[in-house]
């Protein structure tokens, strides 16, 4: 066995595992991230249908039969990012090609894939809700078991079947070894951190258009609400005016009411232009929930919500409190609307080291995917009669206040929005 030659003829497989995934990314990745994650699964599936392909005609044989190379690594590619479906379909094209191959070596990979296809569909899951950090350390982890995993059967297989194994094989293994786990590594840090820049990405043109809409949103409200003042004056006096007949003044209070409702959507309009944290103070999270809560209790009694409240003590926050009772509100009345028959509207407040958490779950009729990525945006509202800038007011604040919001929500399985916001030391 030329351990060079091995070590060489891995090195090449190396980039061309890394290579597809780089080109994808540069390309085609970040739509397929921020848009339609199922187009991602399937980009991971066929990426690493490749790859796995490209390691096997140029693997190493060790022996008779028994070919080597790193096709475990778009194996377990296939299943952490592209889902339990697209890693069974690799697997099967994986051990059809072995096959095609053929040799005696087959079967090692086929105890391999037994043991290793039910704990990736095991561990998937709990893959994807990982952080990034921690993501990188488990599949190195994953990565390490594999090969350990991969080298007692072979050399199990190749003991049982009387082949002779050389003094250069269990170093050869260690290598092995160690380039496998590394090139995981590599991998994982790889497609995390161009996803990273392409939410960065993003997320900055997102802003530059937020910034541009503000700019011409505050000008058109600000030119708009000036006529409508002085029509409301005129309208104040007819009013007053004794002289008008008393079967045409509920028009003019029709009028008026109608007016100071434009207004209002003006002001929302330039909130959202302009958001600003007038008086900045520290006071206690629960104690304004509890507040909030009591304000809205009579709107939910109204629709037959009940409302409920879990909340821990302890968070102290320092931003606008009205601006911060705003937000609530907006998602509250959010919450209790999308339950048209009743239902239970649940408030959490817990701290998650050094924020506050405080998640509004509710029964209503859901959101679509595609419908979550579109909250937050100006004129998009589930609701017939909204215009979206109540949530997008509140979305504008919350970035304001240095905080975050995450919305989690399936389709006929209600909503939950979870703001989370720094904390800082109790009085």
């Amino acid at each position: 066995m030329n351990v060079i030659d091995g070590i060489n003829q891995i090195l090449l497989q190396v980039f061309l595992i890394l290579f597809p995934i780089l080109l994808y990314h540069l390309y085609w990745g970040e739509n397929d991230l921020l848009e339609d994650k199922r187009k991602s699964r399937f980009a991971y599936g066929l990426l690493s249908t490749v790859s796995i392909v490209l390691c096997m005609i140029f693997t190493f044989p060790i022996s008779n039969g028994y070919l080597l190379d790193l096709r475990t690594v778009p194996l377990l590619i296939s299943f952490l990012y592209g889902g339990y479906r697209s890693g069974i379909f690799v697997t099967v094209v994986f051990l059809g090609y072995r096959y095609y191959l053929g040799g005696g070596g087959f079967f090692v990979p086929l105890i391999v894939c037994s043991f290793l296809v039910p704990c990736l569909i095991a561990i998937t899951p709990r893959y994807q809700s990982c952080s990034t950090r921690y993501r990188v350390f488990l599949a190195a982890i994953i990565a390490l078991g594999t090969s350990i995993l991969i080298a007692t059967v072979t050399y199990m297989k190749m003991a049982w079947s009387d082949i002779q194994i050389d003094k250069g094989f269990s170093l050869f293994f260690a290598g092995y070894t160690t380039i496998q786990t590394f090139t995981m590594w590599v991998t994982v840090y790889l497609i995390e951190g161009l996803k990273e820049k392409a939410l960065i990405q993003h997320q900055l043109r997102q802003s530059d258009k937020l910034n541009v809409m503000s700019e011409l949103v505050a000008s058109v409200a600000h030119e708009i609400r000036n006529p409508l003042t002085v029509v409301r004056g005129f309208m104040q006096l007819f009013d007053e005016n004794r002289k008008i007949p008393e079967e045409v003044k509920p028009y003019i209070g029709l009028v008026i009411k109608e007016i100071d409702r434009t207004q209002e959507i003006i002001t929302d309009f330039l909130s959202f232009a302009k958001p600003k944290l007038e008086k900045v103070e520290r006071f206690s999270v629960a104690e304004q929930i509890r507040y909030v809560t009591s304000l809205m209790s009579s709107y939910a009694t109204l629709q037959n919500v009940h409302m409920k409240l879990f909340i821990a003590d302890c968070p102290y926050i320092e931003t606008d409190p009205d601006k911060f009772n705003q937000i609530l509100i907006n998602i509250m009345k959010n919450g209790i609307e999308a339950m048209p028959r009743g239902g239970e509207l649940e408030v959490n407040l817990r701290e998650t080291n050094g924020i506050a958490e405080i998640c509004v779950n509710d029964q209503g009729v859901g959101m679509t995917e595609e419908e979550v990525k579109r909250l937050g945006t100006l004129f998009y509202s589930t609701k017939t009669k909204g215009t979206g800038i109540g949530l997008l007011v509140s979305y504008r604040l919350i970035e304001k206040m240095n905080g975050e919001v995450e919305v989690r929500s399936r389709k006929g399985n209600g909503t939950q929005f979870i703001i989370k916001l720094p904390m800082v030391t109790e009085k």
